[in-house]
């Protein structure tokens, strides 16, 4: 099933039914909620849509909520939260004999967070292992809400500039994630402020630059081109800002060591003629996320790259140990690789 299926369905205007939501993208993941908890009515939610939080569900109750008329609503959402579905539990067929003659006017959705249900639980489990995934195989809408990137990240955020009377430009729409992430939580509340200080004329990079909070792995970006043309005030400057501001020292040094490693598989695939797209599918990268990997290791050569890498693994590895104060190593690999830079 996919999301297609769901807004057919929410289109039908009949939401009957069982729903399987999981995936990484909480906001669209919420947003369709929100379309079917709107089948109730403001005035009925109270009593129309019922939520159950992680283990507070039995068969007994799940009976109850489904069979008991709302009387205020032609529509009832049941909402089941971290549902266990690992094994073969004792009452999953009690679940399941339910849910396969719900009365019509019900819906139940199974909400999973990010990372407790993933597509690979579908795909790696044997045929018959698992009644319950079976079920919400083969009798549910099940929908994967994965992190929107690329071409179709930029058009939502496009539509939502649209539908607030604003306008951005294409390239600034295209750096918006790049600067602030790709939670679309967070763009959301960007595109608020954007929309609030727009003034007529399409905003662009400059105007995001100067209204949006740009997040950490942008400025650990701007520490990487930082090494790569010699730069050490910038350097010092956006390392004392990560600083101050309490970013994790394991998340610095995590985060510089995968952008060396990405630009060496990148340089290497280009290298032996891998055309871009393919190198991009093969890496699972974003066009921004791979221009801005490709931009930073025009700076450094593969020698230099090799070098870096090992100074990451010996950086990390003493982050760990916790002997030494890790913004204090950190700095001074920072400084090392800047000094492989300039040679």
């Amino acid at each position: 099933m996919s999301a297609e299926a769901l807004t057919a369905k929410l289109k039908s205007k009949d939401i009957t039914g069982v729903y399987v939501f999981y995936g990484d993208e909480e906001y669209t993941k919420d947003h369709y909620l929100r379309k079917l908890r709107s089948f109730c009515g403001e005035s009925a939610a109270e009593y129309a849509n019922i939520v159950y939080e992680p283990g507070a569900l039995t068969p007994e109750s799940l009976a109850v909520a489904v069979d008991t008329p709302s009387f205020v609503s032609p529509w009832k959402v049941i909402e089941i939260y971290g549902f266990s579905f690992s094994g073969q539990t004792n009452d999953a067929s009690d679940y399941l004999d339910i849910l396969s003659e719900l009365p019509y006017g019900v819906a139940v959705v199974f909400v999973y967070r990010s990372g407790e249900l993933t597509e690979d639980s579908f795909i790696k489990r044997k045929p018959g292992s698992n009644e319950v995934l079976d079920f919400f195989d083969e009798s549910c809408i099940r929908v994967n809400f994965e992190k929107q990137s690329g071409a179709r990240l930029t058009q939502w955020i496009i539509r939502h500039f649209t539908g607030n009377g604003a306008k951005i430009t294409r390239r600034g729409a295209e750096f918006l994630p790049e600067y602030c992430g790709s939670d679309m939580y967070i763009l959301n509340g960007e595109i608020e402020k954007l929309c609030s200080y727009y003034n007529g004329t399409p905003l662009d990079i400059e105007d995001v630059r100067l209204v949006c909070c740009e997040n950490y792995d942008y400025k650990l970006y701007d520490i990487v081109n930082c090494l790569g043309v010699a730069d050490a005030p910038r350097l010092k400057k956006v390392y004392d800002g990560l600083v101050f501001a309490k970013t994790p020292p394991e998340v610095i040094s995590g985060t510089v060591a995968n952008y060396f490693t990405d630009m060496a598989a990148v340089k290497k695939a280009l290298g032996a003629g891998v055309p871009p797209a393919e190198v991009k599918k093969a890496l699972a990268m974003a066009d921004w996320q791979y221009n801005r990997v490709f931009n930073a290791m025009r700076n450094f050569s593969p020698e230099t790259i090799t070098k870096a890498l090992a100074e990451c693994r010996k950086c990390d590895a003493e982050v760990k140990t916790g002997a030494s104060d890790p913004y204090t190593v950190i700095e001074i690999t920072l400084y090392r690789i800047m000094s492989y830079a300039k040679r």
